[in-house]
């Protein structure tokens, strides 16, 4: 099975970095390299990243350990021991990642050296969570000459942050 990311977009030609990075195999790969975190303010923001289990705020080694399993991929985000695990599907053209209470469904667009994500659906509980109740998101991932640049930047509806992370990923040796 090829990973849900590559399934939505079809017969795109990536760098290699990023075709290797979602070309998750049924032994663990893992990527590592520095993360620079923001995270908004506020109660609600507070719960949300708390029950997503986003990482607190600052520059940490991000440690991305992915595994196929199936049709899914399991990725498990190291923020300097703060871990995000989530779990990813392709239904129906889309790309679901389910972390926590959470499932968002993302539809990929290509950009130049990478691609882009869009939030276009979500639920809670699985629950499904009206369109103008979802969070806003810009995330990218291109490639680089070792490996990948992510920026991923989600806020609340009205506008205010939620958390940003980006930086690079290597592959780390088996």
């Amino acid at each position: 099975m090829s990973d849900p990311f590559l399934q939505a977009l079809g017969a795109v030609d990536l760098p290699v970095g990023l075709r290797a990075l979602h070309s998750p195999t049924v032994e663990p790969r893992r990527w590592s390299g520095p993360c620079r975190v923001a995270r908004g303010s506020g109660v609600v923001v507070g719960l949300l990243l708390w029950l997503g289990r986003f990482p607190a705020a600052g520059t940490v080694d991000l440690h991305l350990t992915t595994q196929r399993e199936g049709a899914m991929v399991h990725w498990l985000r190291d923020f300097g021991g703060r871990c995000t695990p989530s779990v990813l599907s392709f239904r129906a053209g889309r790309v679901v990642e389910h972390f926590g209470p959470f499932a968002l469904i993302m539809r990929p667009e290509p950009i130049p050296g990478g691609f882009c994500l869009h939030v276009i659906g979500g639920r809670v509980l699985g629950l499904p969570v009206p369109r103008f109740c979802l969070p806003r998101a810009e995330v990218a991932e291109t490639g680089t000459s070792e490996g990948v640049a992510f920026d991923v930047t989600a806020r609340l509806p009205w506008g205010a942050l939620l958390i940003r992370y980006h930086g690079t990923l290597t592959p780390e040796a088996p």
